[in-house]
């Protein structure tokens, strides 16, 4: 006798400029047993909202929870995450947390992917109408590049090259700059140092070119 593995789902995201990436869980295999949906009080985001929860509800899906967060407020929105997090997991023992990256500012981003730490839980995003599983490494990458806005400038010089001269990376900037930049992308293992000291080039990786087409 084969014995099947069941397991309570729920779904978490954030409500961002387009309602589309949410229903990119429609198109998945995720299991959806509840849809909790964070929104912020812009006017564009609620009406998303409402689109969304209007859409799943014509698909059968009623179980969908909208909560309010301030998406400019991290403590807030983590220990709104968390508490809703604590009472699933007291009613549900076999409870999978699945969460959508796909949409939401930096803050909020952050503050869920703390919040679901220590919980089994099911990370990804959606490319294209695709869903592309995440670990927790790229996560935290994706939301480090996100905050630190001129290390990610300098990541995208990679867009149309995969090895840039150090000089050719400089550009206008400082050394010091360039220096930072370059450390940061490659302690995140995004670029890597070829040549010699003296006339460095930087190779982008395969983790690096990965990031690349998320942005």
């Amino acid at each position: 006798m084969i014995l099947e593995l069941m397991s309570y789902d729920v779904h978490l995201n954030v409500v961002g400029d387009s309602p589309d990436p949410i229903f990119g869980i429609l198109r998945s295999d995720r299991p959806i047993d509840r849809i909790y949906l964070f929104c912020d009080d812009s006017a564009q985001h609620t009406a998303n909202l409402d689109r969304i929860v209007s859409s799943l509800q014509s698909v059968g899906i009623d179980d969908v929870i909208d909560v309010s967060i301030d998406s400019f407020d991290y403590d807030s929105t983590f220990h709104t995450v968390s508490r809703i997090l604590e009472d699933e997991a007291a009613s549900h023992d076999d409870l999978i947390i699945h969460v959508n990256f796909s949409s939401g500012d930096p803050v909020s981003v952050i503050a869920l992917r703390q919040a679901v730490e220590g919980y089994d839980n099911d990370q990804y995003y959606l490319r294209n109408g695709k869903l592309i599983p995440m670990i927790a490494d790229s996560v935290s990458d994706i939301t480090t590049l996100r905050i630190q806005t001129k290390v990610l400038d300098t990541l995208m010089r990679f867009k149309d090259s995969d090895t840039i001269t150090n000089k050719d990376l400089k550009g206008d900037l400082s050394s010091p700059a360039l220096s930072y930049r370059t450390r940061e992308l490659d302690r995140l293992g995004l670029i890597t140092r070829v040549g010699s000291s003296k006339s460095p080039s930087w190779n982008i990786t395969p983790k690096g070119r990965q990031m690349l087409r998320r942005f």
